[in-house]
This record gives structure tokens, sequence and C-alpha cells, in this order.
């Protein structure tokens, strides 16, 4: 198999050959093909809860079963991914970050897409708001001893923990666990000072701005600006066109800058389903509506996560005219690489893809470690 491509950053023409298994790119002289297809490096999405039926914490996922979720993702042209585990039972979330680790080591697969895992709770608040629909009953506060249990569990592999830093235990648990993991606001009621004090503490992200919030806020000073404005957080978003509309992602990417924000698809198990009423293990009763959004059943207001992929994010901002198609690919690959301090050979793992008139990505190619792991 064969295929001319350019990069989308570039125009140089490439031409990328498959024998026995492995992937080669050439790089070729002159211009680009007058309809290529387009190469970038592939989406690294740091919050997957799940997707397509498959949950990241189900302690009972088997290998088989994460080989078949990591094909999925590679559908979407993600090529990286941390798997993201919400609030549940302490007894829940050792026995889903044991069989993490597990998997890692038994699934080849696996083990190169998931770059690490995002604990996403217990540690936020428990308000009815800013706790989103997680399970208010196992929110706590930050607890060194429990994260250090979950780390053992998890191998070592735990990359980002989500907090919120209005609990008092917050101050010394930042100062301990920042020099290992990334620490991020999020789902938090913490005051201006509290956040100002976390980011001097060691935090450097925030967890999805904008979405894990009350309804209603004091207009300022409050939690939201002072996250917009400090220049130490790089910013998660979900660019669903649910969670955040069109002018605040704008807003937030111009009071941030390109280089401090990164897209995330924050995905869950029921992502990709049909329509209907659904049973969370940890969230309870939540539906996916017929304009594919994922709530808690009987209400519209309050998401239960993600039901689009990350890459419906590109047609829903080049809509905007407000980025370039390379920028949001920067802010759905580069961006998170350099959150994790990781980086590889564009040659080694890269999506193909071609876009429509209406900027609807068509993955065509996704290869990981010179394997390709998806062909359209």
């Amino acid at each position: 198999m064969n295929w001319q491509a350019r990069h989308v950053c570039k125009a140089q023409s490439l031409e990328i050959e498959c024998q026995d298994g492995l992937v080669q790119v050439k790089n070729l002289a002159g211009t680009a093909p007058k309809a290529p297809l387009l190469m970038f490096r592939g989406f690294v999405d740091l919050q997957v809860n799940g997707y397509h039926q498959v949950d990241m914490s189900d302690s009972q996922l088997s290998a088989g079963d994460a080989e078949t979720f990591c094909r999925e993702l590679a559908k979407l042209g993600v090529v990286g991914f941390l798997a993201t585990l919400t609030t549940h039972s302490d007894d829940h979330l050792l026995a889903a970050l044991s069989n993490l680790n597990k998997l890692a080591d038994e699934s080849n697969l696996f083990g190169k897409m998931m770059l690490g895992i995002h604990l996403e709770g217990p540690f936020i608040s428990a308000e009815d708001g800013p706790r989103g629909a997680h399970p208010s009953q196992f929110c706590c506060p930050p607890d060194i001893e429990k994260f250090e249990a979950f780390q053992r569990a998890a191998g070592g592999r735990i990359r980002i923990v989500t907090l919120s830093p209005e609990y008092p235990e917050a101050d010394d648990f930042i100062l301990e666990v920042s020099s290992k993991v990334i620490v991020s606001i999020g789902h938090t009621s913490a005051t201006p000072a509290q956040i100002r004090r976390a980011v001097e503490n060691g935090a450097t992200m925030s967890t999805h701005l904008g979405n894990g919030m009350h309804k209603e806020i004091v207009r300022h000073p409050n939690y939201l600006w002072e996250q917009l404005a400090e220049e130490r957080l790089h910013a998660g978003l979900i660019a669903d066109g649910v969670h955040l509309d069109a002018a605040v992602i704008k807003s937030m990417i111009r009071a941030k800058g390109l280089d401090r924000c990164f897209l995330v698809s924050d995905s869950t198990v029921l992502s990709g389903a049909k329509p209907g009423l659904y049973r969370d293990s940890a969230l309870g009763d939540v539906e996916v509506t017929s304009d594919r959004r994922l709530v808690i059943a009987g209400q519209t207001q309050l998401n239960a996560g993600a039901y689009r992929p990350m890459m419906d994010a590109v047609p829903f901002l080049m809509k905007t005219e407000f980025l370039k198609l390379n920028e949001i690919l920067q802010l759905g690959s580069m961006n998170p690489l350099r959150i994790l301090g990781l980086d590889w050979d564009l040659h080694e793992r890269f999506v193909l893809f071609e876009i429509s008139d209406a900027h609807q990505m068509d993955i065509r190619l996704t290869v990981i470690d010179k394997e390709p792991v998806f062909v359209a």
C-alpha cells in the first residue's frame, strides 16, 4: 500500500509505503500533489474515561477489550491517551488502577497508546455544581497516603491528578506530589487566594476549564478568572460545541495564548452509543440524547462526560474562523505532548487524513511505532 501526502504545516511531498507490516515515510522532491492527504502527529487525549462500551474504570476489563478499544480510538486519529478514572470508592479505584497497570503489560498496543493515567478525583469538591456528575459520597480532601496507595496500585503510571485546592490539606499535598505528577485544578469551588496558593505550590494545569462549576458565581473575583489569568496554568478545553460555546473558547484561547491551551475529549463508555437511557456504575442513570449529548437522566443541564471524539472539535472550531487547521491540530497533539514532556519521531507515530469542505476529518491511516493500527 502506498499513499502520497504532505504535512499539515508544510508543502513538502511525502510518500508513505507499507511493506511487511511496517510503514516507511520518504520525502519527495517537488511540491505536494494537488489533492493530497494531510499528515499530522495524531491526537493525544489527556482525558479518556472510555469509549464505545469500554470503561477505563472497569476492573474486569480484559486485554482483548483493551486492544479493541485502542483500535477504535485509532479510527478517530488518536495515537496516545491518558486513561482517566473519575471519583469512586477507594476499593474500586485501587482495583481499576491495578488492572490498567496489568493491561499495559499484557497488551502491546494498549501499553504503547496509554501514555499514563489521569486520576480525576476523588480529591475534588463535594458541592453541587463543581463536582459535576461525580458522586458526592466519595469526594474527599487530598490525602497523600491515599494517593501513594493509588500510585502503587497503578505501578507508578498516574501522570495527572485533578484536585480542588479548596481543602486545607491541599497545600501540603500539592507541595508533596507536584514534583512527581502533574497537579491539575478542577471540579473546584476554591477561592482566588486558594487557586494562587495551589499554583505557587506546583499546580500547572486546569482540568476542562469552564466546566465542573457552579451555575452562578460571583462576577469577580472568582476561580474561573483566576485560572484564566494565571500564565503558569495550561487549560484543558472540551471543544465539542456542548460543554463550551464558541465565544467562550475564543475568549479562553485569547486569554491563555495558543501554547497554553489543549483539547481533550472527556469521552466516556457511552461515547458513540445510540440515544437512550443507560445505567453507569459511578454516575447512576444517564442519557444519550438525540442531539448526541451525554447527560444525567431527567434533565439537560448537567453533563455526564462528553459524547463526541476529539476529531469533532475540528469542524466546530474551523467554523468559528478563529483558528486555522494547523492551530487546532496543535491544540490536540503537540500541546498535550509537551505537557507530558513527551515527543516522538513524526515518521514513527502519525495520522493521515482528508478534510472535507465542511471541515470534517476522514481518517485514512493511523500509525503507531511504524505499525499501521488503522487503515481505512
